[in-house]
């Protein structure tokens, strides 16, 4: 029956009155109170709380009593940068990237080739000299005469067409091609000059050297 006259109330009190009467009859006021202002300066009265409890102490108070190595760093930083350096620095940095990448030359020689263009000089002259002797005959025991008289037979021009032969050729771009050219010729002008300084005693000694390995290995044929 209440449910029916709630349905048929024409607001929320009347409602309530039908289905509690008990609740309808409680006050609608708040039983409790604040004083006037409570909240507007609440938070200095707990910061105010709070630094009593701790006998009134400052952060740098505070932290001394905590951490005294702590305290006694200083507070400012021990880096520092020019003055305007990071108003110039958006015009540093893309001039950096829009440089352009240098060009890799190599002109690295072979510093051994010299030396073994002029020794396999020699010993094309000293080898010849001996096959000459061979199948000739010959049965002077002088070696200096030998490599005298084939070093007559050899003009300047084939000892240069020789070290031009053995220079090895390694196809390069057209910028470095001159680059190389000059290191060519510097190269063909240490050959040269090392020809140059040969003394006849050096090819001597080369050519007896070879006679006396020649004579041995014929001593150990004959006795086989």
């Amino acid at each position: 029956m209440r449910r029916i006259r709630a349905m048929d109330a024409s607001n929320a009190t009347e409602e309530l009155g039908y289905l509690s009467p008990l609740l309808s009859s409680v006050s609608k006021k708040m039983p409790y109170t604040v004083p006037a202002g409570f909240f507007t300066d609440q938070e200095e009265r707990i910061m105010q709380a709070i630094k009593n409890d701790r006998n009134e102490l400052t952060t740098d108070e505070e932290l001394k009593e905590l951490s005294p190595l702590l305290s006694s760093l200083k507070k400012e930083t021990p880096y520092s940068v020019p003055q305007g350096y990071f108003e110039k620095l958006d015009t540093v940095i893309p001039r950096e990237k829009e440089k352009p990448a240098a060009k890799v030359v190599s002109i690295t020689r072979q510093n051994w080739f010299r030396y073994a263009a002029a020794a396999v000089l020699i010993g094309v002259i000293a080898i010849s000299g001996l096959v000459f002797v061979k199948n000739n005959g010959t049965t002077s025991n002088d070696p200096e005469a030998i490599v005298n008289k084939m070093m007559k037979k050899v003009s300047n021009d084939e000892i240069h067409n020789f070290v031009q032969m053995t220079e090895p050729v390694t196809p390069v771009a057209d910028e470095q091609a001159p680059v190389i050219a000059q290191a060519e010729i510097k190269d063909k002008k240490e050959v040269q000059e090392l020809i140059k300084d040969l003394s006849d005693k050096d090819i001597q000694s080369f050519v007896e050297d070879a006679q006396s390995v020649e004579t041995e290995d014929n001593d150990d044929a004959s006795m086989n």
